[in-house]
C-alpha cells in the first residue's frame, strides 16, 4: 500500500511537531519547510528517530514553493507557517500581511498550478472575531479584528473560500482558538506564566529570560503581566493535531471551530500555575500597564458542536492538567540550565 504524503508549511512550530508525531504514527511520508537552515538546525523535531525531508523555503517564495509541491505532489498540505503573535503584527504589518495572506494563496496557487488534487488544511484563527459581542463563537459568526494579524487571518480565511468556490480546491480550514504546549515560546503568555510558576518554585527572584520591553520576565520576585482579567478559550495543541487530519479524511472540505469551549482568566491560568507547584498566585505576579495590549480582543469562547458533530472530536486535555505540564516543563529546564 503506498504511503501518504504529507507536506507541512511551519514544520518548526509547535503545531508542527505534534502534527509530525502524529502523522508518523500513521505512517505518513513527512515532509516540511521553514524559511531558514538555521531554523531547520535548531528544530525540535525528533528527526533521528523520523524520516522527514526538509526544504530551505520560505512561504512568500512563490517560485520555490511551486517546485517542493510539483516534486513532492502531496496528498496533504498543512499550512500552519504564520506570523502568529497579534502584539507584534503592530510592529510589522507588512510581514504579518505577506506571510499570512499571500503565503497562503501561494500554496493555493501551486496545488492548482501543478494539478496534484492535494488536500489543503489552512489554521485560521479566533482573532477573526476580536470585537464580536458573543460569549459564544461559531463558523458563522461575524469577522471583526482589532488587530493587524486579524486582518491577515480574515484575508486568508476569504481567500480559502475564494479557491474552495472558484476553483474547486479541496481547502478545509480550522478557526483555532488558543492552544498551548511545553513548546510555546516564551513570548507568549502562558509560557510566560507557567515559566514564572517555575520560577517561584526554584526560588529564581530574577530571570534569565526578558519579556518584550526587555525586562526580566520574573523581576523582583514578581512576574509582571498585562490585564490580568482578560479571558481566553485555551486548550492543549496536542490535542488540536487530530482534528486538523480529520478534516482532510473527509470528502468535502469545509471550516471548523477548533477549541474547548471553556473560558479562563489570565488569573485562572495564574492560581492553576501556582498551585501546581503549592504557592499562591497573587504573592508572585503583577499588573505592568506597559505590558498591556494595543486593544484586548473581547471575551468569547468556541463553540465546538459542529466540529463535534461532524468530525467526532473534542479537545481531551483538560486546563488544568495543560498548565500543570507546561510548569513542570519549565521546571525541568530551569535545573538543566543551572546544571550546565
Amino acid at each position: 500500500m503506498t504511503k501518504k504524503k504529507a507536506l507541512i508549511a511551519g514544520i518548526n512550530g509547535q503545531d508542527g511537531y505534534f502534527l509530525t508525531n502524529f502523522l508518523n504514527k500513521k505512517n505518513y511520508e513527512i515532509y516540511g519547510f521553514s524559511r531558514s537552515c538555521k531554523k531547520l538546525k535548531q528544530s525540535k523535531l525528533p528527526n533521528k528517530n523520523f524520516d522527514i525531508k526538509f526544504y530551505n523555503c520560505d512561504i512568500t517564495n512563490e517560485v520555490e514553493l511551486n517546485k517542493i509541491i510539483k516534486e513532492i505532489k502531496p496528498h496533504e498540505i498543512y499550512n500552519l507557517a504564520s506570523q502568529s503573535r497579534p502584539s507584534s503584527s503592530w510592529k510589522d504589518e507588512q510581514e504579518t500581511f505577506q506571510v499570512n495572506i499571500f503565503g497562503a494563496v501561494n500554496i493555493f496557487r501551486a496545488v492548482l498550478n501543478n494539478n496534484t488534487n492535494s488536500k489543503i488544511f489552512h489554521a485560521s484563527s479566533s482573532e477573526m472575531f476580536g470585537a464580536s459581542q458573543k460569549s459564544l463563537i461559531s463558523e458563522k459568526s461575524s469577522m471583526e479584528a482589532v488587530n493587524p494579524y486579524g486582518i491577515s487571518k480574515i484575508s486568508a480565511h476569504n481567500y480559502c473560500k475564494i479557491y474552495r468556490e472558484t476553483y474547486n480546491l479541496f481547502i478545509s480550514t480550522g478557526i483555532m482558538f488558543n492552544h498551548e504546549s511545553q513548546l510555546r515560546p516564551l513570548d507568549f503568555l502562558s509560557q510566560k506564566i507557567t515559566y514564572g510558576a517555575a520560577c517561584a518554585k526554584l526560588n529564581i527572584l530574577n530571570s534569565k529570560e526578558l519579556n518584550e520591553i526587555g525586562l526580566p520576565i520574573v523581576r523582583n520576585g514578581y512576574l509582571e503581566l498585562g490585564n490580568l482579567n482578560v479571558k481566553k478559550d485555551w486548550g492543549f495543541a496536542g490535542d488540536y493535531i487530530k482534528c486538523m487530519w480529520l478534516m482532510l479524511q473527509k470528502d468535502i472540505p469545509d471550516d471548523y471551530i477548533i477549541g474547548t469551549g471553556k473560558l479562563h482568566s489570565i488569573k485562572d491560568m495564574c492560581k492553576t500555575a501556582y498551585e501546581s507547584v503549592g504557592l499562591d498566585w497573587e504573592k508572585y505576579v503583577k499588573s505592568n500597564s506597559d505590558l498591556k495590549r494595543v486593544r484586548e480582543t473581547n471575551n468569547f469562547c468556541a463553540d465546538v458542536k459542529m466540529t463535534f458533530k461532524k468530525l467526532n472530536w473534542k479537545a481531551d486535555t483538560s486546563f488544568q492538567e495543560m498548565i500543570k505540564m507546561m510548569v513542570l516543563s519549565n521546571i525541568d529546564k530551569l535545573k538543566n540550565q543551572e546544571q550546565k
